[in-house]
């Protein structure tokens, strides 16, 4: 006999729980129907031993993957509840246990150890007919049963292909995330080496480039340009770090909001500055709109760190019905102008420009001595929404 891959869960793992407490409601039935006409002790003995099983399979899982993996013991289980309908009788109620069996047979075999094992159900009960004290038995109770057991056995397999095609499924679609995913991640990585780190070394290079002509013939700008590519040399290491940390913090596993909460606590604890946390999760967004929004967080506490000298960063997040998020990052620094100053400053084009690659709206507010407060509002319809 070929045996099970792997024992019931979720959906499957459920009906298979049903079916025994079912099976146990019919023994506990039949056993208090037959009380007055008197039970056999093999009777009460397989009783006892069916009842036990089904316990230990409701109770331990482990017992029911051992029994998934033996089809011989589920065998047993036929035999036995074959061995109990013989002695009770066809007429006993105790034959409704056999019907949740029969269902057990399909839902925990594959189709070639289903069909002898219901070959053995059906012709159990036969003989069990066969051994009956009254000859006179209805068509229906003879040929009803064995009729049900081969639909129930069905059904069984039914359930059981449809809960592997399903895990199937889900696990394709779980590895084309993950192949979307990494996707994603290179095409940012890219994008972010291009538009900082790449430009700030090639900065480098150039000034490198034109420092050997000038050591000699101009000291001055020599020692000048040197301290630029000391200073850009700075910039890069810098951004290469916020670069990695941002890689490393967004971990698709963990909600949107954890992220949050451990890139502003990070960041507090280095530069040792208050902050507050108020955040919504959303399972909305995509990976791609997760690295933007955790950039724009970046820049806008890399922000305060440079220019605010606040004591105090609010962050919020809150999660659209339709889809999508809302982000507020406030601090209580000396604030700017932002009408009178120059985009480039501050990093106020980043910003906008990550906003844009998400469809974002940005909206930067501050006043000198008043604080600043910069606000991302992400719509996204969940309908339209695959998720990266």
């Amino acid at each position: 006999m070929s045996k099970i891959h792997e024992s019931p869960s979720g959906f499957s793992g459920k009906v298979f729980a049903a079916l025994l407490v079912a099976r146990l409601l019919a023994l506990a039935i039949g056993l208090i129907a037959a009380v007055g006409a008197g039970i056999t002790p093999y009777v009460l003995l397989c009783l006892l031993a069916i009842t036990a099983t089904s316990l230990w399979c409701l109770l331990y899982s482990r017992v029911l993957a051992f029994v998934v993996h033996h089809p011989s013991l589920v065998l047993l289980d036929v035999l036995l509840i074959v061995t109990l309908i013989t002695g009770a009788g066809v007429e006993s109620a105790l034959v409704f246990a056999t019907y949740p069996t029969a269902f057990i047979v399909g839902l925990l075999t594959t189709l070639p150890v289903a069909i002898p094992l219901g070959a053995v159900l059906v012709a159990g009960y036969l003989f069990a007919c066969l051994s009956a004290s009254s000859s006179d038995l209805e068509f229906a109770i003879i040929f009803g049963p064995p009729l049900v057991y081969v639909m129930l056995i069905a059904l069984g397999c039914v359930v059981r292909i449809f809960h592997a095609m399903t895990l199937k499924n889900a696990q394709e679609l779980a590895q084309a995330r993950e192949i979307v995913a990494a996707a994603d991640e290179r095409a940012r990585l890219a994008r972010e080496m291009h538009d900082s780190l790449g430009k700030t070394l090639y900065g480098i290079s150039l000034s490198a480039a034109g420092l050997e002509s000038l050591v000699f013939g101009d000291p001055d700008r020599a020692a000048a340009c040197a301290s630029d590519i000391s200073d850009a040399a700075v910039q890069a290491a810098n951004e290469s770090r916020q670069l990695l940390l941002r890689l490393r913090t967004d971990d698709l596993r963990r909600s949107f909001a954890d992220v949050v909460r451990s890139q502003v606590e990070d960041w507090a604890r280095e530069n040792a500055a208050g902050f507050e946390l108020d955040l919504e999760e959303s399972n909305a967004l995509g990976a791609t709109e997760r690295y933007e929004l955790s950039a724009i967080l970046a820049e806008s506490l890399e922000n305060v760190r440079r220019h605010a000298k606040a004591s105090l960063v609010v962050v919020r997040l809150r999660a659209h019905e339709a889809g999508g998020v809302s982000m507020e990052i406030r601090d209580n620094g000396v604030g700017f102008d932002p009408q009178t100053t120059d985009p480039t400053r501050y990093g106020l084009l980043g910003l906008r420009e990550r906003a844009e690659l998400i469809s974002a709206g940005l909206e930067i507010v501050s006043s000198p001595g008043s604080g600043t407060t910069v606000c991302v509002n992400l719509v996204r319809r969940l309908e339209n929404h695959v998720a990266g």
